[in-house]
């Protein structure tokens, strides 16, 4: 615990390698991003959606060499189901919805 804490991973990683633990880094989304094995592994795909916006989601494993899986639609539209969530689930009305809207609580419906 201690002895870790003042340890970058670098070192924490090469004196349990030295002990012959194995072990290795958890890594946060951010990390994997960055990992060049990650990427030379194709494991992530940039997507656009429908309203120009860019981003990378994860790529479809296994990778399978007959069927090898692609990503044909992002999903819906950020803010797509907002009117049913909040009426038909929450029970809100328009003054509700308007108001939560106002103060940037709650996004409007992409056209």
């Amino acid at each position: 615990d201690d002895w870790c804490a003042s340890l970058t991973l670098s070192d924490v990683l090469d004196r349990l390698k030295d002990a012959g633990c194995p072990s290795g880094p958890i890594y946060d989304a951010a990390d994997m991003l960055k990992d060049s094995h990650f990427n030379a592994r194709g494991m992530f795909e940039d997507i656009e959606t429908p309203t120009g916006l860019k981003f990378k989601i994860p790529a479809m494993v296994p990778k399978l060499s007959g069927t090898p899986g692609a990503t044909e639609w992002c999903g819906p539209q950020v803010g797509a189901h907002n009117r049913q969530v909040l009426v038909e689930d929450l029970g809100l009305d328009d003054k509700e919805i308007s108001r939560l809207q106002a103060v940037g609580a709650v996004g409007t419906e992409c056209s």
